[in-house]
């Protein structure tokens, strides 16, 4: 079984002609039955046309490559109707609100797990709060995850008790010279100020953006769109521009007035 991040960038080879034939860029996951229904390859040039997998002709698939049986597995995205609606609706797994049928926040999704028939095996939370296994999920939609019952929490490993030593004589050590009033402090580094600063403007940004219309469609390098020109911005729109690298380019969109 493989993370969804642990695809994308994987070589697809083709084992009828030996060759290399490109580089998974995006996964395409099925919502409705919670199972990848094709791969995206990555665009060589932003115009070139994208091009997709359908995930019941990958053959194999490790730590080092994808395999399929040859190129005829490959088609234009625009052949397949139903990956193409998939991809302009947006759908993912990643940043859908996790919720239990009696109405308890749980958190987001931030990771999933493929196993090799292309069913999604697992859902992870944000910061460790937890897993769920997929026999839990009862909805997937646009904005939240629907589950039964608890999520599994890690437990962290039991602390192993050590043997105590006597207590050491004490020594007195001698009193540290007072600090002169200009020294600098320790406590914060430039560096660290800077990336609190960063962190700080970037929520900011996020809150600002937050349910604006943006005025052009913003696409990924896999072709997968971002948002479309006339949408809201989402809590998911923000977390799929952000994986993308197109945060800077989706803010910028918000203060273009959708014509």
């Amino acid at each position: 079984m493989k993370k969804s991040e642990e695809i994308i960038g994987l070589p697809v080879i083709s084992i009828e002609e030996g060759d290399e034939i490109g580089v998974i860029g995006h996964v395409i996951p099925n919502v409705i039955n919670g199972s990848i229904a094709g791969l995206a390859l990555k665009r060589r040039v932003w115009y070139q046309q994208p091009s997709v997998i359908p995930f019941s002709f990958v053959v194999g698939m490790s730590s080092q490559a994808l395999t399929i049986e040859n190129k005829s597995a490959v088609y234009p995205l625009s052949e397949l109707s139903d990956l193409e609606e998939m991809l302009a609706k947006g759908n993912e797994i990643i940043g859908l609100k996790v919720i239990t049928k009696t109405g308890d926040m749980l958190g987001k999704v931030s990771e999933y797990v493929v196993d090799d028939e292309g069913s999604i095996a697992e859902y992870q939370l944000e910061d460790g709060q937890g897993t769920i296994d997929k026999g839990q999920v009862l909805t997937i939609g646009a904005k939240l995850l629907v589950i039964d019952g608890k999520v599994d929490i890690p437990t962290p490993p039991a602390k192993v008790a050590t043997p105590t030593e006597p207590p050491s004589p004490e020594v007195k050590e001698a009193p540290e010279p007072p600090l002169a009033k200009n020294a600098p402090s320790m406590e914060k580094s430039p560096a660290n100020e800077a990336d609190r600063l960063r962190q700080m403007v970037g929520e900011k940004q996020e809150e600002t953006i937050l349910g604006k219309a943006s005025g052009r469609t913003l696409m990924a390098d896999s072709g997968a769109p971002i948002i479309r020109k006339g949408e809201e911005v989402t809590e998911v729109v923000i977390a799929k521009a952000k994986k993308a690298n197109r945060f800077a380019e989706l803010v910028e969109s918000t203060r273009i007035p959708p014509s």
